[in-house]
């Protein structure tokens, strides 16, 4: 029982100016059949993050069948909380939540959550300013959400900064999992709870991504150290609120050699075809691209 690898799918290799590299924080919106969207970040020669997609079969996975001539979503106007990258991370309900990237000059980035809604033209419209920032339940970054809607409602778990230390000479963010709630999903309340802390020597842990199955919930997210990069991470909840971990659900180590040798990042679970799947980025946060595994019983 666990995780099977079925390979990569895709590495950006400069096929145009916004893939100069990495393909990050994928996420799969099932189509018809077999066949699966696949939103992701890929970066342009400036290091700044854009919000694009491809399509592939599931029965085939490694043949892309079509692609995003253009980025959905770019860097938003000078001085905007997005102006220097738009990061994918969920899609839900006609709802494109993402990260929005600033520079900073005493710390690398500050980095805060966005929203694009579907407009009628087939397009997405930018809601402007962040729907999720700083304050005093979050004091220092909110990013990676998941939003699920429930009810008449809506929920969201995300990264909420611990702070920043410097390592080996660089500020580094330490962050864990938070959840909120929502009438509307866009408004958001019960912020900066904690639903998964750090256990033992984890210093962040990255890109929650919710299922509710069988009368319950489960998560899987990835956690690294302060020397060992990401690995696969999962945990179980009554409530969506309190979590306990559930390695049997993660299992999914680094390769002996390749792509993901070195880490397994921002996890996206999700079910099609009566199975369910997981996409992942390997080594350098997305840089060596992304790939797919299934769940065996």
């Amino acid at each position: 029982m666990g995780w099977r690898r079925l390979g990569r799918i895709y590495e950006p290799r400069g096929e145009a100016p916004w893939l100069a590299s990495h393909a990050s924080v994928p996420f799969a919106e099932p189509l018809e059949g077999g066949l699966v969207r696949i939103w992701f970040s890929p970066r342009d020669a400036a290091n700044r993050s854009h919000v694009a997609w491809l399509v592939v079969d599931l029965a085939r996975p490694d043949a892309v069948l079509e692609h995003a001539e253009a980025p959905v979503l770019g860097c938003g106007p000078a001085g905007a909380f997005d102006d220097s990258g738009a990061m994918m991370s969920w899609l839900a309900g006609g709802r494109l939540y993402y990260i929005g990237w600033n520079v900073r000059a005493t710390v690398p980035f500050h980095v805060s959550i966005g929203l694009a809604e579907a407009a009628a033209d087939g397009g997405w419209r930018r809601v402007e300013g962040p729907i999720l920032d700083r304050t005093p339940e979050d004091p220092w970054f909110c990013s990676n959400p998941c939003v699920l809607p429930e009810g008449d409602g809506w929920r969201m778990w995300y990264l909420g900064g611990l702070g920043w230390h410097e390592i080996d000479g660089r500020w580094s963010p330490s962050y864990d999992i938070r959840h909120a709630r929502s009438d509307d999903g866009r408004t958001w309340r019960d912020r900066g709870r904690t639903a998964i802390p750090l256990e033992g020597d984890e210093y962040a842990l990255a890109r929650p991504s919710v299922l509710r199955t069988g009368g319950e919930w489960l998560m899987w997210f990835c956690a690294r150290t302060r020397t060992r990069p990401y690995r696969l991470r999962a945990a179980r909840s009554a409530d969506g609120e309190t979590w306990t971990r559930a390695p049997e659900l993660a299992g999914l180590e680094p390769a002996q050699s390749g792509w993901d040798s070195g880490m397994i990042a921002y996890p996206h679970v999700f079910e099609q075809l009566g199975r369910r799947w997981m996409l992942y980025c390997g080594d350098g946060f997305g840089r060596s691209g992304f790939g797919l595994a299934v769940w065996e019983d």
